[in-house]
């Protein structure tokens, strides 16, 4: 077994165990398909949506390689425009939400990125605001939830504070579907160095002209494409 798959095996056994029921843990590594976009795509039954400012972005793509020196990630990941919003979905509820998280910034954020947890029905079980520390060139953080079935989380990256190009990876996203809550519960879960936020933050406006690169994380800019920035 590789690195890679040794660390998503110990994450997955990791969140599993604090749930009931019989119900196995999936982590997606990010090397299980071919290089795409995941806006649209379903895989081992997590959907995803990528959007940047009020429409659907194809600049979030599974399976590139990730940066190296992070204890986070290893090997392919996740990664995108970290002025967009990453929106995974869950049509069999899950109890435990996990995965690690970089971000191109040099020093420490407060928060890096936001994650708002929905329940099967769409209802609001919080927001969590997840602090980064650095490591290296990059910010990095866990993120893990086990208080309550979510049929969806709304990631929002803290792009204002990012350096440029304002990029995010995300590795070992794990869920246990069908799991039950051990005791119960619906609070807004736990987050490994984080804080508790008030929302997610707004979404970004739309990019023109995307063009997909295949380029190491964080290392080259978008050779095409114009960007409005946020006000």
């Amino acid at each position: 077994m590789n690195k890679k798959r040794m660390i998503a095996a110990a994450v997955g056994a990791a969140l599993g165990s604090i749930v009931a029921g019989s119900a196995s843990a999936v982590t997606l590594t990010f090397d299980e398909l071919a290089t795409q976009p995941v806006q649209g795509l379903t895989t081992n039954g997590i959907g995803f949506g990528f959007t940047v400012g009020t429409q659907t972005s194809q600049d979030a793509v599974y399976n590139r390689p990730g940066p190296a020196g992070t204890s986070v990630l290893s090997g392919a990941v996740l990664e995108g425009d970290a002025r967009g919003i990453l929106t995974p979905t869950f049509p069999t509820p899950t109890p435990v939400l996990g995965f690690g998280v970089a971000l191109t910034a040099s020093t420490g954020l407060s928060p890096g990125l936001t994650v708002q947890l929905l329940g099967p029905a769409g209802q609001a079980l919080g927001t969590s605001s997840v602090n980064t520390a650095a490591r290296g060139g990059f910010n990095e953080a866990r993120f893990d939830f086990s208080d309550g079935l979510l049929g969806r989380a709304i990631i929002d990256f803290n792009d204002a504070l990012l350096a440029s190009p304002q990029r995010f990876a995300i590795d070992n996203l794990t869920v246990l579907p069908g799991g039950a809550v051990a005791g119960g519960g619906g609070g807004s879960g736990a987050v490994a160095g984080g804080g508790g936020g008030s929302g997610a933050a707004a979404a970004v406006p739309t990019p023109s002209g995307l063009a997909l690169i295949g380029i190491r994380m964080f290392a080259l800019a978008k050779t095409a494409g114009r960007y409005v920035r946020r006000t």
